[in-house]
């Protein structure tokens, strides 16, 4: 038998919460990390004419774009 199928949860406890909570947060984190990826494999092939109206150097764009997806 699985041993999470084994686990019971009483009324007042809250460590089904602290569970719940400890997913939806690795969730986000997964959906964040996906979304930096994507975002700076995007600035990294935007024009420079399109960076220049937006405001970012070539140098702030080369900063950003390698940056690991962990990082803010």
């Amino acid at each position: 038998m699985n041993q999470l199928a084994a686990v019971k949860f009483s009324p007042g406890d809250d460590t089904q919460f602290r569970v719940l909570t400890w997913i939806a947060n690795a969730f986000r984190t997964v959906e964040t990390w996906k979304l930096r990826h994507k975002t700076r494999r995007q600035l990294a092939v935007t024009e420079a004419r399109i960076l220049n109206d937006v405001g970012i150097s070539e140098a702030q764009r080369s900063i950003e774009a390698n940056k690991p997806f962990w990082e803010r």
